[in-house]
C-alpha cells in the first residue's frame, strides 16, 4: 500500500505535487505548499535588497575625497611656487639696484671723459686753430665713447624669462640667475660667471643678467647703438665747432641728470602735474600755519591769506583733474582677479575699489560745490570720502606689510642664518628702497584722515608738513619707477 512521501508519516497520500511530483497527504501538502511560499518569499527578500544597494551605488564620496587631496596638492604647490616667486622677485631686484649702481658709475666716468674733451675743444675754439692731428683726437675720442656706450646698452644687462618644457605632475619653475662679471682692462676683458645662489649680495656683481622662469617668456628688446660709421666724413669738421650742436648736447649730459625734456614730458602728464599740486597744495597749508604761529613777523595776514588762497586753488584744481577718473580704477578691479596669489588679489582688488570710490566721492563734492547737483547732507558725504580714503591706506600699509615679512623671509633665506634681530632686519629693510618709500608715504598720508575725523588730534601744520612729504616721496616714486613697489 502507497503511503505519504513525508518521513513518519502513515497516511495514504491523496494528491501529487506538480513541482516535486512527490505524493503527500492533505495535511503535509499543505505543508509542502507553505515551505515553497516561504522559500519564494526569501528570494523577494534578497531581490528587495539587492535593488536597493544597486539604487544606493554611489562614488561621490571617493571622488569628493580625491578631489580634496588635489586641492591640499595644488595649495601646497601654490605655497611652494608663492616662495620660489618671492626669492626670484628678491634676486631680481638685488640685481636691478647692483646694475644701476653699475649704471651710475659709468655714467659718473662718462662725464669726466667728456668734461676732458669739452676743455680741449673750447681750448681749440678760443686760439682758432686746430689741426688734422687734434682732429683725428676728437674723432678718436667720440668713437670710443660711442663704443662704451654700445657695449653698455648691449652686454651689461639682458633678461630673460623663458619655458620650453612641458607641465607636468612634479612641476617646479627652473628659475636661474646668472651674474656674468665684465672687467675691462685696456685690452683684456676677464669674464666671471656665478652660479651659486645663496652667495651674499654684498659683493660686486657685474653685467650679464639672465633669468630662466617657468611658464612664460619675455625677452626686452635691446636697443641698437649706431657706430660713429654712420656719420658722414666731411660734416665731422662742422660737427665739431658747431657750438651750440656739439658743446650744448656735452654740457646736457655733462652738468645735468634731468634734461629739459623730461621735465616736460613729467608736466605734461596729468599725474605728474596732480603731484606738484599737491606739493604746493600741503606746503602752502604748512606755511599758512607758520606765520600764524609767528605773530612778529610783519604783514603776517597778508601772507596767511596769501597761502590759503593757494592752498585752495591748488586743491579745487586738483579736484577738477580727478574729475572721472574714478572709472579707471573698475579695470583695476578686474585685472585683481587675475593674480594668482589670491591673498595679494584680494588685497588688490579692495585698494581699487576704495581708489574707485574716493574718486567717485571728490567728483560728487566738486558738483556739489559748483552747485551742479544738491545734496542736502555733504558733511555726510565728505565723513564717508574720509572713511574710504583711511581704509584705502590701511589696506596699502597691509600691503607693505605683507611685503617686510616677505623681505625678512627671502633674506634670512639667502644669508643662510636665522639672524632675527632688529639691526638684521632693519638693514634688510633698508636694502628695499621702494618698500621704504612705500611705507613712509602711506604713513605720513594717514595723519590727514585720521585728523579729518577726529580720531587723532593734529593741528594744520602737521598735516601740511605730512602730506608735503607723502607728495614729495609720491612725485619721487612717479618720476622714477625704480621707487615703485611692484604691481
Amino acid at each position: 500500500m502507497e503511503i505519504c512521501q513525508t518521513s513518519n508519516c502513515v497516511h495514504s497520500p491523496i494528491a501529487v505535487c506538480l513541482h516535486c511530483q512527490g505524493h503527500f497527504c492533505v495535511e503535509h501538502l499543505l505543508q509542502h505548499n507553505e515551505e515553497l511560499i516561504c522559500e519564494a518569499n526569501m528570494y523577494c527578500d534578497e531581490f528587495n535588497k539587492i535593488t536597493e544597494e544597486i539604487e544606493n551605488m554611489s562614488f561621490d564620496e571617493q571622488f569628493t575625497s580625491a578631489e580634496e587631496d588635489l586641492n591640499d596638492w595644488i595649495n601646497d604647490q601654490m605655497k611652494q611656487l608663492d616662495k620660489i616667486y618671492e626669492a626670484k622677485l628678491f634676486e631680481l631686484k638685488q640685481a636691478h639696484s647692483e646694475v644701476e649702481e653699475k649704471l651710475s658709475k659709468f655714467k659718473q666716468i662718462q662725464r669726466f671723459k667728456i668734461t676732458g674733451i669739452q676743455r680741449r675743444l673750447f681750448n681749440s675754439q678760443l686760439s682758432k686753430q686746430i689741426g688734422f692731428e687734434q682732429l683725428n683726437q676728437m674723432k678718436t675720442a667720440v668713437e670710443k665713447l660711442r663704443e662704451d656706450i654700445h657695449q653698455f646698452k648691449t652686454n651689461q644687462c639682458s633678461i630673460k624669462l623663458v619655458n620650453n618644457d612641458q607641465m607636468n605632475y612634479s612641476y617646479k619653475p627652473n628659475i636661474d640667475i646668472q651674474l656674468e662679471k665684465k672687467i675691462s682692462d685696456e685690452n683684456k676683458t676677464i669674464i666671471k660667471i656665478n652660479n651659486d645662489l645663496n652667495q651674499t649680495y654684498n659683493s660686486s656683481k657685474k653685467s650679464q643678467l639672465r633669468a630662466d622662469a617657468k611658464p612664460f617668456e619675455y625677452v626686452p628688446k635691446e636697443q641698437n647703438c649706431n657706430s660713429l660709421s654712420s656719420i658722414r666724413q666731411k660734416d665731422l669738421p662742422s660737427r665739431l665747432f658747431d657750438k651750440y650742436a656739439l658743446v650744448g648736447s656735452i654740457n646736457k649730459m655733462s652738468c645735468s641728470k634731468i634734461s629739459l625734456d623730461e621735465v616736460i614730458r613729467f608736466t605734461s602728464r596729468t599725474a605728474g602735474r596732480d603731484k606738484i599740486y599737491r606739493i604746493i597744495q600741503y606746503a602752502s597749508r604748512f606755511l599758512a600755519w607758520y606765520y600764524i604761529k609767528k605773530q612778529r613777523v610783519a604783514n603776517v595776514e597778508r601772507f596767511v591769506e596769501l597761502f590759503q588762497n593757494l592752498e585752495s586753488v591748488m586743491s579745487l584744481t586738483r579736484s577738477g583733474m580727478r574729475l572721472g577718473r574714478f572709472v579707471d580704477y573698475v579695470k583695476s578691479v578686474l585685472e585683481s582677479f587675475h593674480i594668482r596669489n589670491k591673498r595679494i588679489g584680494t588685497l588688490f582688488g579692495l585698494i581699487a575699489v576704495c581708489q574707485g570710490l574716493y574718486m567717485l566721492f571728490d567728483n560728487i563734492l566738486l558738483l556739489h560745490r559748483f552747485k551742479i547737483i544738491y545734496l542736502k547732507n555733504s558733511q555726510y558725504l565728505q565723513q564717508y570720502l574720509n572713511q574710504v580714503w583711511l581704509l584705502w591706506l590701511s589696506l596699502s600699509l597691509t600691503r607693505d606689510y605683507y611685503e617686510m615679512q616677505a623681505s625678512f623671509a627671502v633674506g634670512q633665506h639667502h644669508q643662510q642664518q636665522q639672524d632675527k634681530s632688529l639691526i638684521r632686519r632693519a638693514n634688510i629693510l633698508w636694502a628695499n628702497k621702494p618698500l621704504v618709500i612705500d611705507t613712509i608715504k602711506n604713513l605720513c598720508d594717514l595723519y590727514i584722515p585720521l585728523s579729518n575725523l577726529n580720531i587723532v588730534r593734529v593741528n594744520t601744520g602737521l598735516q601740511g608738513l605730512a602730506g608735503t612729504i607723502a607728495s614729495i616721496l609720491g612725485l619721487l616714486q612717479l618720476w622714477d619707477k625704480t621707487y615703485q613697489l611692484p604691481a
